[in-house]
């Protein structure tokens, strides 16, 4: 979750010197609960904060080892919101 604040701040940054392009990627998505939040939560949080600051598109790049039941819902949220699913492995380890 700091991982995603820290990159949501640099969008909000980027925006107030008026930067004329930015790409905002989300890493080894869906993520699952965390300290912070739950993922269902952090979901929900990540749409609210896109649409509050007027983010049109962010890709997610999708680890498939972490699709289940609930998690394809909060993907199918994000592709319904107009973002940018892609495939970024099965696993990888670090």
């Amino acid at each position: 979750m700091i991982r995603y604040l820290f990159f949501a701040t640099l969008f909000l940054i980027a925006l107030r010197l008026q930067a004329q392009e930015i790409a905002i990627t989300f890493d080894d998505a869906p993520t699952g609960d965390g300290p912070l939040f739950e993922g269902k939560v952090r979901t929900q949080k990540i749409l609210a904060h896109l649409e509050d600051h007027q983010v049109e598109s962010v890709a997610f790049f999708v680890l498939t080892r972490n699709i289940t039941p609930e998690t394809k819902k909060r993907l199918e949220l994000y592709a319904n919101a107009g973002h940018t699913l892609a495939n970024h492995s099965h696993s990888h380890t670090h």
